[in-house]
C-alpha cells in the first residue's frame, strides 16, 4: 500500500509560531482539503485532548524528512492510521524522500487476518511495551503476544534478553567469544519471537559476522536476506540495504572479509584455528598520583548466574536489534562482567611503574573474554589498592583498599584494545572543592545533562533524564540545561522539552527547579552550578519577558553570577552562573556598567559540529538530527573531536611559564551527546544515549589526553574535556560517564 500525506507540518512550528496562530493556520489546511480527504482527516481518533486538528496530528504522525538539514515534518496520512498495533505485526512501513508511506507485508496474511503495524519498538519486555503504550498512546497493548499466558510471556521475555547478549556480542567486532554457532542462534531467536517487520538489521548483523570469520556463502545468503527485508522496512535507499548489496556481489572485497580469528566450534566445519590472538593490557594512571602494579593474578571467570527479573527487563528495553542502520551503530566496548570462579592458578609479581597521567603499554596478556580475570595489586605511597579486570559488574569499580589505605581510585576496563585506566574517585558531590579558586570555568571539565529536568513520565521522545536534577548534582552533574514556556498573562514558568511538558502527570515548574539547586548549593557551598536558560514551549510570552521574569522573580545577588563575564571558580562557589539563549529585555541591556545581564547564549549555532556563540563565549557541538539517513556513528564522531578540541587548550594561571594577564580567556566547550528524532523509536534519547554514552567512556579511557590519538591528531595542552552534555546518565546507578569527565579535572593539580 502506498498513501500520500494529509497534512505535513515542520516540528519546529509548534515552537517557533504562537499557538493561537499555529491553530488558524493548520484549520485553514484542512477546510482545503477536497471533502473526502477532510473527513477521512478528522475522523481519526485523538489521544492528548484540546486542539482537535493538533491532537488528531501528534496522535497519528509518521516521520517524514525532507533534506539532511532540519527537514523533520509531521505527516498524516488517514489510510495508514487505521490500521492498528500488534507487537508482533503481518505489516512493515517506511516514509520516502517522495513523502510516499509505503507499508508491505512481512509474512503471509490468511484471509479475514487484520493487518497490523507496530507503534513502538516491539523488542521490549512485555511490561516495558505496556509501559510504553500507556503513557505515550493512552492505552496498555493488549495484542495477542501482550495477553500471552504468563509462562509464554516470561519464555518471550527470556528470548529478548538473550537476543540482547548475543547481539553484544555480535556487534562488538573485537569480541573473541563470537562464533558461527552463536549466529545461527541468534538468527533462531529472531524466528522463535515472530519479528519478522524488523529482522534487517539482525540479517546485516549475521551476514557481517560470517564475513569476518572469512565465510563466503553464508555472508551472502544473509546479505541477500537483509536486502530484501530492508527494501520492505527501510527502502532501497537505506544504508544497509546499500551496504548489504555490495557484500553480496563481493564479499572478499568488502571491509569485513576475514579480519576476525576463528573460534573453535563444533557447529563449524570450515577448518579452524584453535588460536585465538590476544592483546596486552595497556593501564593509564590518570590520578594525581604515581602508581606500582606490583601483582598480577589470573583466576578462571565465570559470568554472573542470578539474573533478577529487573535485569531482564532492563535489558530488555535497551535492545539494539531494531537499528534502521547496523553502521551508525556503537559497538559495545566496555567490558563484559564476569566473577572469579576459584582460586589462583596463575601469580606473578612484577614492577611496572606509573606516573601521574601515564600511559603503560604492558606485556601482560589480558583477560580471555568471558573466562577469566586478571586481579592486580596496585601501591601507591605505601599503602596498596586492588582492581578485578573485568569485574563482576558492567559499571566502574572502586578498587578494594588493602588495610586501611587512605585513597580511593575508580578502576574503568574497556575491553576492545585492552585498556585498563584509573581515575582518582571524587567526592561527585562536593568535586570543584578540589580545584583552585583562581582557575576559569572554561578550564575545568565539566559534565552536564541535556534537558536536566525530563525525568519523569512523559512521551518518549521528551525524556531525556534516567534521575532528577538532585540526584544529577549529587553525582557530580554541574552544568544544567532548562526550558521554560512563557505565558503572557502570568510569571510561573512552566519546565518544557520543545513543544511538550517533561510531565504527563502535571506541569513542572522553573521555581520548583530553582529551589532543588538552592538546597543542593547550601548543602555543598564549594559548587557552582551553570544554568542554560532557553524559551520554548507553546506560551506567547518572549525573550524579554522572560529574562524580566528571571531578573524580579528569580534573582538574588547571593545565589546568582549575572556578569556578562567568565568567571573564576572562586567567584561563583555557591552560585547559579546564568547563561541566557534568550534576548534580554532592554533595561538589562544597561546592567553591569552597560555589559548586559548574564552569559549571553542568544544568538547560538543551530544543529553544528564546531559553531561559534555569537558573543564568543563558547563553541558548540550540537548535531542533533539523526535519522534512517544520518549516521549516529558521525554524531559520534563529532563529540570526539569536540573533545579533542577542548583537551587542546591550556590555562596558565600567575606564576606559570607563558601566563600573561592580558591573555584572552579560553571560550567553553559546550559537547552535546543529546540527539533524537520524534517518529523514529530508535532515535529517542534513551536509546541514543545508549551507544553515545559508552562510546564516549571508551574515548575518554583510551584515547582522550594523548596528543596525536584524537580524530583530528591535535597536541593536547591541559587535557579538559570542557562541558559535556549528556542523556540517561544515572540509570540504574551507572554514573561511570560523569566520573570520567569529572576524573579529568585531575589534571589541573598537576600544574601546582
Amino acid at each position: 500500500m502506498a498513501a500520500r500525506p494529509a497534512l505535513l507540518v515542520h516540528r519546529d512550528a509548534f515552537s517557533e509560531i504562537p499557538l493561537e496562530d499555529m491553530y488558524y493556520m493548520m484549520e485553514i489546511a484542512v477546510n482545503n482539503l477536497p471533502k473526502a480527504r477532510k473527513e477521512s482527516y478528522l475522523a481519526q481518533a485523538g489521544t492528548m485532548g484540546g486542539h482537535k486538528i493538533t491532537d488528531i496530528l501528534f496522535t497519528n504522525s509518521f516521520q517524514v524528512a525532507l533534506g539532511d538539514h532540519d527537514g523533520f515534518h509531521y505527516g498524516n496520512f488517514p489510510e495508514v492510521s487505521l490500521l492498528n498495533h500488534d507487537c508482533r505485526p503481518n505489516l512493515a512501513f517506511f516514509v520516502d524522500q517522495n513523502l510516499t508511506h509505503y507499508t508491505h507485508a512481512v509474512r503471509d496474511i490468511e484471509p479475514g487476518e487484520e493487518l497490523t503495524i507496530s507503534y513502538i519498538d516491539a523488542l521490549q519486555a512485555r511490561s516495558i511495551r505496556q509501559e510504553r503504550t500507556r503513557n505515550s498512546l493512552g492505552f496498555p497493548c493488549a495484542c495477542p503476544h501482550c495477553t500471552l499466558s504468563k509462562k509464554d510471556s516470561d519464555a518471550s521475555d527470556d528470548r529478548l534478553l538473550a537476543i540482547s547478549r548475543i547481539e553484544s556480542e555480535l556487534s562488538d567486532f573485537s569480541s573473541q567469544a563470537s562464533s558461527p554457532a552463536m549466529i545461527e542462534e541468534y538468527m533462531s531467536l529472531y524466528r522463535t519471537e515472530r519479528l519478522e517487520h524488523n529482522v534487517a538489521g539482525a540479517y546485516t548483523l549475521a551476514a557481517l559476522n560470517y564475513n569476518l570469520f572469512g565465510k563466503a556463502g553464508m555472508a551472502k545468503k544473509y546479505a541477500q536476506l537483509s536486502i530484501e527485508a530492508g527494501l520492505l522496512e527501510s527502502g532501497p535507499d537505506a544504508a544497509d540495504v546499500r551496504e548489504m548489496r555490495i557484500l553480496a556481489d563481493y564479499p572478499k572485497s568488502h571491509w569485513s572479509w576475514n579480519i576476525k580469528p576463528h573460534r573453535l566450534d563444533e557447529s563449524d566445519t570450515d577448518p579452524l584455528c584453535n588460536h585465538i590472538a590476544m592483546v596486552d593490557l595497556t593501564i593509564r594512571n590518570l590520578t594525581a598520583t604515581p602508581l606500582e602494579l606490583k601483582v598480577v593474578e589470573r583466576f578462571e571467570g565465570e559470568s554472573p548466574s542470578n539474573v533478577s527479573a529487573d535485569d531482564v527487563k532492563s535489558l530488555a528495553s535497551n535492545l539494539t536489534s531494531k537499528i534502521g542502520d547496523i553502521f551508525n551503530s556503537s559497538s559495545n566496548a566496555v567490558s563484559l562482567n564476569v566473577q572469579i570462579k576459584g582460586e589462583a592458578p596463575d601469580r606473578k609479581d612484577v614492577s611496572i611503574l606509573l606516573k601521574p597521567f601515564e600511559t603503560c603499554a604492558t606485556d601482560i596478556r589480558v583477560a580471555d573474554p568471558g573466562r577469566e580475570v586478571l586481579r592486580l595489586t596496585f601501591e601507591s605511597e605505601g599503602h596498596q589498592y586492588q582492581a578485578d579486570v573485568p569485574s563482576a559488574s558492567r559499571k566502574s569499580t572502586t578498587m578494594k583498599k588493602i588495610n586501611g589505605a587512605p585513597n580511593e581510585y575508580t578502576a574503568i576496563y574497556i575491553q576492545a584494545g585492552g585498556c585498563l585506566s584509573i581515575f582518582s574517585s571524587a567526592h561527585l558531590s562536593r568535586w570543584m572543592g578540589e580545584i583552585r579558586d583562581e582557575y576559569p570555568l572554561t578550564a575545568l571539565s565539566i559534565p552536564g545533562t541535556h534537558n536536566s529536568p525530563t525525568c519523569h513520565v512523559a512521551l518518549p521522545s521528551v525524556r531525556c533524564q534516567a534521575v532528577g536534577v538532585r540526584d544529577q548534582l549529587g553525582n557530580g552533574v554541574r552544568f544544567l540545561d532548562v526550558r521554560v514556556s512563557v505565558s503572557q498573562d502570568d510569571s510561573e514558568l512552566t519546565l518544557v522539552h520543545s513543544a511538550f511538558p517533561i510531565a504527563l502527570t502535571g506541569s513542572k515548574y522553573f521555581r520548583e527547579l530553582v529551589d532543588t539547586i538552592y538546597s543542593f548549593l547550601y548543602a555543598n557551598p564549594s559548587e557552582a552550578i551553570i544554568m542554560s536558560v532557553k524559551r520554548e514551549g507553546t506560551g506567547r510570552g518572549t525573550d524579554q519577558k522572560l529574562s524580566k521574569l528571571l531578573k524580579e522573580k528569580f534573582y538574588n545577588e547571593k545565589r546568582w553570577y549575572t556578569d556578562p563575564r567568565i568567571p573564576k571558580l572562586g567567584e561563583v562557589r555557591g552560585k547559579i552562573i546564568l547563561l541566557r539563549r534568550h534576548i534580554n529585555d532592554e533595561s538589562l541591556n544597561r546592567e553591569w556598567g552597560g555589559r548586559g545581564w548574564g552569559l549571553d547564549g542568544s544568538v547560538w549555532p543551530d544543529n553544528c559540529e564546531d559553531g561559534r556563540v555569537g558573543s564568543g563565549i563558547a563553541r558548540v557541538q550540537d548535531f542533533y538530527e539523526i535519522d534512517q539517513s544520518t549516521n549516529i556513528k558521525k554524531k559520534i564522531e563529532f563529540a570526539r573531536k569536540h573533545l579533542e578540541r577542548a583537551a587542546e587548550g591550556v590555562c596558565r594561571l600567575p606564576g606559570h611559564e607563558g601566563f600573561r594577564k592580558d591573555a584572552p580567556i579560553t571560550p567553553f566547550f559546550i559537547n552535546f551527546l543529546s540527539a533524537s528524532n520524534f517518529f523514529n523509536a530508535n532515535c529517542w534519547p534513551e536509546k541514543i544515549a545508549a551507544k553515545a554514552n559508552p562510546a564516549i567512556i571508551e574515548y575518554l579511557c583510551s584515547r582522550h589526553g594523548i596528543s596525536g590519538k584524537g580524530p583530528a591528531g591535535l597536541k593536547v595542552g591541559d587535557a579538559a574535556t570542557g562541558i559535556v552534555v549528556t542523556d540517561w546518565v544515572g540509570y540504574r546507578g551507572d554514573w561511570d560517564l560523569i566520573r570520567c569527565i569529572v576524573g579529568w579535572n585531575a589534571k589541573l593539580q598537576l600544574k601546582h
